[in-house]
């Protein structure tokens, strides 16, 4: 019995042979040019093949399907940032919601791309449509960061803090502690941003008693003590976290130390030599 180019895609697919099943896709669409549900597929075989050739047939696939679904539309804005596109992926996922209203992982998803393209603006409107819930809150406190708003970034990671008490009991232990660990970060960094020593002395130390002996802590602990002009006992203390942290860690911390501050000039330069 002959298969179709249809039921041979199937297989090939099941067998991880994509190459074959884009062959059986291609012959399936010249012979029915209209199967949209071809079309699809031939887009998702395209995609896992992650050739640079293959994003262009990828797009004009996409955008020959007459009927678009939410899905249709987020496999467009997917291909849209792979070929260098940010706006119509924003696009693309404005059209999935709109399909979609109460899909919250598209909101999401066009957060990230609001956020990626740096339409902060754009971004701080779309978090304050949702659910005053801590974890929106805490996505308004992270593009309020973007924005340069650390004073109401505090105040929203303290109605994030505030909110995770009520799920002390009810929330799984270790993702309850990560998840107030994270704010507690947030807003230590942003009080230390507004030389707020002590507010943000009080949130590092409440992390560090959730994680131990962070060196990321005791490095921004030591930011604090330069902040309060005790130079030598901070740089010492950022060198002994720099020393224990691993390369990529200690590459985001000189990264942080680049500063037109003559006190991070200083650490820098210890933690060079």
């Amino acid at each position: 019995m002959a298969y179709t180019p249809m039921q041979l895609a199937e297989a090939f697919l099941k067998t991880g042979e994509l190459e074959d099943a884009l062959d059986a896709l291609n012959q399936q669409l010249e012979a029915e040019p209209a199967d949209e549900e071809a079309r699809r597929l031939r887009v998702q075989v395209l995609m896992r093949l992650r050739q640079p050739e293959h994003l262009a047939q990828a797009m004009a696939d996409m955008d020959a399907i007459s009927q678009k679904t939410a899905t249709d539309w987020q496999t467009h804005s997917i291909l849209a940032m792979q070929s260098g596109d940010a706006q119509s992926a924003i696009d693309a996922i404005q059209q999935a919601r709109t399909l979609a209203p109460d899909d919250e992982r598209l909101t999401e998803r066009l957060l990230d791309l609001l956020l990626k393209a740096a339409q902060y603006d754009e971004a701080l409107a779309l978090v304050r449509e949702q659910e005053r819930t801590w974890r929106w809150l805490e996505r308004e406190g992270d593009v309020l960061v973007l924005l340069g708003d650390d004073m109401l970034a505090t105040a929203r990671y303290g109605l994030v803090l505030a909110q995770l008490e009520q799920f002390k009991d009810t929330m799984r232990e270790d993702y309850w502690h990560a998840f107030r660990v994270r704010a507690l970060l947030a807003r230590a960094h942003a009080y230390r941003r507004l030389e707020h020593s002590d507010p943000a002395r009080e949130h590092y130390l409440a992390a560090q008693a959730i994680l131990g002996d962070d060196v990321s802590i005791m490095f921004n602990l030591g930011l604090l003590q330069a902040q309060e002009g005790h130079i030598e006992d901070a740089i010492t203390r950022c060198k002994a976290a720099y020393m224990n942290a691993s390369e990529t860690l200690q590459a985001e911390m000189m990264r942080s130390l680049i500063d037109d501050d003559y006190t991070l000039q200083q650490i820098a330069s210890a933690l060079a030599n």
